[in-house]
């Protein structure tokens, strides 16, 4: 026996690796790795942990650890990409983020006291019974337009005016009065 070849083989069952690109396939998340010497391995699966779901920015900057676990199964850890990683986080918190992160794109942060923090250009939530907003206090903040509709029936507000409206054939736009809010409170 070849003891050069089974102290490579040993060697290589655990290597870093670049991501070069990756793509999901038959539901499995695989990827084109780049080791050492410029070997690449194409296909490799990458464990994701269940719940998340990740593709990584094309290049060489995404890392991970290849398992040789067989010689024809590889297994690829979670690839880390440090350009795009948040480096504000505090001790004990947590943050899901993508690649527009670095420009305050968009990231769910979990902070230490209770507090998630959401920064996005857009959010949306749908819900097919029931999308509640709860709380102690409950405000709702718009800088140029707020709008609420039910069923056609709504209201559009602007920092100057206030527009409310029926659209359909239920029946026609009549005013509505808010309630007043004492001056003094």
């Amino acid at each position: 026996m070849d003891l050069s070849r089974l102290t490579r083989r040993v060697g290589n069952m655990l290597i870093a690796a670049a991501v070069v690109r990756d793509a999901i396939v038959g539901g499995c998340h695989r990827g084109q790795l780049s080791g050492r010497a410029g070997e690449g391995k194409g296909g490799i699966r990458i464990l994701t942990p269940f719940g998340l779901a990740v593709r990584i920015v094309p290049g060489e900057d995404a890392e991970t650890v290849l398992l040789a676990v067989e010689p024809n199964l590889r297994y690829a850890l979670p690839p880390h990409d440090p350009r795009y990683q948040p480096d504000d986080l505090q001790p004990g918190e947590s943050c899901l983020y993508n690649a527009d992160d670095p420009d305050g794109g968009c990231r769910i942060h979990l902070k230490r006291g209770g507090v998630i923090a959401i920064t996005c250009k857009d959010a949306i939530v749908k819900a097919d019974n029931i999308a509640r907003l709860e709380g102690g206090q409950v405000e709702i903040h718009a800088k140029s337009r707020l709008a609420m509709d039910c069923g056609g029936n709504g209201v559009v507000w602007t920092p100057d005016t206030r527009t409310d409206y029926v659209t359909g054939s239920t029946g026609t736009a009549k005013p509505i009065h808010p309630p007043e809010v004492p001056k003094d409170g």
